[in-house]
């Protein structure tokens, strides 16, 4: 059982997926990006790609329509893994 009341079962899958691919694709080049301050634009496109940037703009505008608090679980589960580039969704 989820202890925060905020996170249905919906959003707790959000959760996992977003953190296996945190953790698969993000995690492994933190240190490298970190030191020599290069950003990633096929890691970018790539979480576009799945929905991870700006989840909560209405379907009408393109976006997927998830609300505030799927953008939330998002942006924590990349910070995770780089904090810095938890802020580009």
């Amino acid at each position: 059982m989820n202890p925060n009341p905020y996170i249905n079962e919906d959003l707790q899958a959000l959760a996992e997926t977003v953190r296996r691919f945190a953790d698969e694709k993000i995690k492994p080049g933190f240190l490298e990006r970190d030191k020599t301050r290069e950003f990633d634009l096929a890691l970018l496109r790539e979480m576009g790609e799945l929905g991870f940037i700006c989840p909560e703009v209405p379907e009408a505008f393109g976006g997927l329509g998830m609300g505030c608090v799927a953008a939330g679980v998002i942006h924590e589960e990349i910070a995770r893994a780089d904090l810095s580039f938890s802020y580009l969704n």
